[in-house]
């Protein structure tokens, strides 16, 4: 059943770790460039965010919000280098891409199957663990509705624009095509242009064969209402939830556990989706809530959940991997820059909204925050025993050695 989407967007974040070496290198990148703009978080101006979020949540991804009048204007003046070393020293920062400079070169193809699209929004948020996250805001544009196949289509097309293995992949006959610049390949060439040479060789154990999609959809409320149930357009909204195309043809059947583990709902015409690959939710405008608070709260306020969860299960695997290595030789490092925002301070709390709480457990959950943490702490455990057997074992040898000097002398070979 092809259904209407009434408001939709949808969020494609290409995440990616620098090398601790070239952090600050990196961000002096975004600021000698004026087309990107730092972006500092205040207390009136983001008062949704900071009302929402915990202390120890807001230390981690608004440092800017306890930032004083006084070092506000010292940022504001500092340039080039002095800037970015500054920066680097915050837990978290954000930079926003001056849209407009993007090339309009061509205008929408006539074609059956033609999906055009627009770029709304570009940021990269950066914690000084190296772990970085490229934002793109999209959304389909059309004179007449939008179909939700399309987006569907669209989704599953677009997220695969930053992977290194897009040329091996068969056709599949969804074109998708923008405005703003010539053709595709401008986004991996864009991705490419921020990252070479900066990319830590751990970006392999995250998500670099495809873009992390975050997506809002509404649909029409002759689709979904009191005579409309959602059991007829719940293939749909499972498609949306696992990201595959609209054309996908076989009926995708949950079970309790899977449903338990990847939906939630509290109110009636809308329900929410998580997964490692990428996080949704999907409404009625039956509600009016939902196409006039809901898409806001869910970019501004959820965004930033889903973000630290995200945040997280990088970090964590970054130390398993760190940990497991035979060549381990930056792991205390990399354990004190991380240690203080995971290990010490870690988030059961984010917030005291009730709704707030039941996204980030869901997040938790979806991204095996707890299973990591238990791993981590084994591997910790294992890695600090290795350590100190070590530590033994070489004062053990000294021991030996100090007692064979001393027999040495007695017998008068030393003097």
């Amino acid at each position: 059943m092809d259904i209407k989407t009434k408001y939709h967007y949808t969020y494609f974040l290409n995440p990616f770790v620098i090398d601790d070496e070239k952090y600050e290198k990196f961000l002096c990148k975004f600021v000698k460039d004026k087309k990107w703009n730092l972006r500092i978080f205040d207390k009136i101006t983001d008062m949704e965010i900071f009302t929402h979020f915990l202390t120890g949540a807001k230390e981690v991804m608004f440092p800017s919000f306890y930032w004083t009048d006084k070092y506000k204007d010292k940022i504001k003046n500092l340039k080039g280098k002095a800037l970015a070393k500054e920066l680097a020293k915050q837990s978290a920062v954000e930079f926003v891409y001056d849209i407009n400079d993007f090339h309009t070169v061509q205008g929408k193809i006539d074609s059956n199957n033609q999906i055009f699209f627009e770029i709304k929004e570009i940021k990269i948020i950066c914690f000084n663990s190296g772990i970085c996250f490229l934002s793109f805001k999209t959304v389909i544009t059309d004179d007449d509705y939008i179909s939700f196949r399309d987006l569907l289509n669209f989704n599953h097309k677009f997220k695969e624009l930053s992977s290194s293995y897009a040329q091996f992949k068969g056709k599949d006959n969804i074109y998708i095509q923008s405005s703003q610049f010539e053709n595709l390949s401008y986004i991996s060439e864009f991705i490419e242009s921020i990252t070479s040479g900066y990319i830590s060789l751990n970006n392999d154990d995250i998500y670099s064969d495809k873009m992390f999609a975050y997506g809002y959809a509404c649909i029409d409320e002759t689709d979904w209402n009191s005579e409309n149930s959602f059991e007829d357009i719940k293939d749909n909204f499972y498609k949306y939830v696992f990201q595959f195309s609209g054309d996908y043809d076989s009926e995708i059947e949950l079970s309790e556990k899977e449903k338990q583990d990847v939906i939630y709902s509290k109110w009636k015409y809308s329900k929410y989706g998580f997964t490692k690959l990428g996080g949704v939710v999907f409404c009625s405008a039956t509600d009016h809530f939902n196409f006039t608070k809901l898409p806001i709260h869910y970019e501004k306020v959820s965004f930033y959940i889903m973000l630290l969860a995200f945040y997280e299960r990088i970090a964590l695997i970054m130390l398993n991997t760190e940990l497991t290595s035979p060549n381990t030789q930056n792991t205390t490092k990399l354990l004190n820059k991380i240690s203080q925002e995971l290990i010490y301070n870690r988030f059961t709390q984010i917030s005291n909204s009730e709704h707030g709480m039941a996204l980030w457990k869901n997040w938790e959950k979806a991204f095996e925050l707890n299973e990591l943490y238990d791993e981590l702490d084994q591997e910790y455990t294992r890695w600090m025993s290795q350590k100190n057997n070590r530590k033994k074992d070489l004062l053990l040898l000294l021991s030996i050695f100090i007692q064979l000097c001393i027999y040495l002398i007695l017998l008068g070979y030393i003097k």
